[in-house]
């Protein structure tokens, strides 16, 4: 896979293992705030390099096409505080440059049922290199098509619902 290509020695692949989670919270409360607008989550820990720049722009873009979103953008904060936002959100845009389909921030996402948009460069590698039942049901997509991704979320509800599920239901398994 592309996090590998540096290794000298066999390793297993990162999605065969998942990414170890244990949680606490109740992700029964898991709701979105039911308005007409659109609650987008964006969670870096590193914003340069998670791409947040142009996750910036492909909301302020979809925006001036009229849709009503509500874009949340929070760094530095605890995890509780995190988890509250991630709780009321809509669905996730995770990170721009991603060489996995699911981080630890993806996992969360995807344990309280919230869909997730991740981006990247290894979609046809890394879905050569693994069953299709060890393929995380999230929005992964190219860079230059972030945007009409975040927009096909936004648009098809009923979509959006059904890939948090399913990623909900992946991460449980």
């Amino acid at each position: 896979p592309c996090y590998g290509q540096f290794h000298e020695k066999q390793y297993v692949h990162f999605n065969i293992i998942g990414f170890p989670y244990q949680t606490d919270h109740n992700n029964s409360d898991s709701q979105s705030i039911n308005t007409n607008r659109v609650r987008i989550l964006h969670s870096p820990s590193d914003p340069e390099g998670k791409g947040s720049i142009y996750i910036r722009e492909a909301i302020t873009n979809l925006i001036q096409k009229g849709y009503q979103i509500d874009y949340i953008e929070i760094s530095n904060k605890s995890h509780e505080e995190v988890l509250m936002e991630l709780m009321q959100c809509d669905f996730v845009v995770d990170q721009v440059f991603s060489d996995l389909f699911l981080s630890a921030f993806g996992t969360e996402a995807s344990f309280c049922a919230k869909p997730v948009i991740v981006s990247g460069y290894c979609l046809d590698k890394q879905s050569q290199q693994l069953p299709s039942d060890m393929i995380p049901p999230v929005q992964y997509c190219l860079p230059s098509q972030l945007e009409s991704n975040i927009e096909k979320l936004i648009q098809d509800a009923d979509y959006r619902v059904k890939l948090g599920q399913n990623a909900q239901k992946f991460i449980i398994k």
